[in-house]
């Protein structure tokens, strides 16, 4: 695959459902963290040209890792919010000669390379946006509003888990973002991933189907999953 890409990784949050006094990204997995797993799954790609990290104006630990004065690794100042984040990071790359970035989440580490070479050649082979994701299973219930009982059951043959990372071209998403997001920096509460505003501004969005694997660590107890899926990617070689 000829075509090259950039990544950007939001890692100023601080997720709160971890109960932890670190930001989840920092936490240790298997004598890294998460962070470090996460930028890894990409790093050693020829296909990536550099990795854009986003960080918190206090972030102290960042500069701390082993990678973070690897060659491809960039960091910006990230925002209040992930949308925030994510256009700081398009602000650099728009003005470099790459045209397509990819957006992963920095707490998850557990992503398989083959699925970002699935991404990238949908993308590029068919030059529109697309993300990983998974077909919902499970049988979905909507709730009447501000209550728990059942309002009706959703057709689920349709539903996709959305992941991460989404891939599109830089100046698409930089202009999709900047119309969501205010002159004082309050983004549009509809868009919580890079899709939801790519489809509001009218550009079209694939579907990848991505493994299972790729979760996202929000619970203390995903560290455990995270450390098994890692630790079975690690033993196939």
């Amino acid at each position: 695959m000829a075509q090259t890409f950039s990544v950007v990784i939001p890692a100023s949050g601080i997720g709160k459902r971890m109960q932890a006094n670190m930001a989840k990204q920092y936490l240790p997995l298997m004598n890294k963290t998460v962070l470090e797993h996460t930028i890894h799954c990409f790093l050693d790609m020829p296909q990536v040209d550099e990795v854009v990290v986003a960080i918190a104006e206090h972030d102290e630990q960042f500069a701390t890792l082993e990678l973070a004065k690897h060659p491809k690794i960039h960091t910006v100042l990230g925002g209040k919010e992930r949308a925030n984040s994510v256009f700081n990071a398009l602000d650099y790359l728009r003005n470099k000669n790459g045209s397509w970035v990819m957006v992963h989440d920095a707490a998850r580490p557990c992503l398989e390379q083959k699925d970002i070479l699935n991404l990238a050649r949908e993308c590029f082979t068919n030059n529109h946006a697309g993300i990983l994701a998974t077909q919902v299973r499970d049988t979905m219930k909507r709730t009447i509003s501000n209550s728990n009982l059942i309002n009706k059951t959703e057709d689920r043959e349709n539903l996709w888990h959305a992941l991460t990372p989404q891939c599109c071209d830089v100046k698409q998403l930089h202009k999709a973002l900047s119309e969501q997001i205010s002159s004082d920096g309050v983004i549009n509460p509809a868009i919580t991933d890079e899709a939801s505003a790519l489809e509001l501004a009218g550009f079209p969005v694939a579907i990848v189907a991505g493994s299972g694997k790729n979760i996202k660590i929000t619970q203390p107890e995903d560290l455990e999953l995270a450390e098994y899926y890692i630790k079975s990617k690690i033993n196939e070689f």
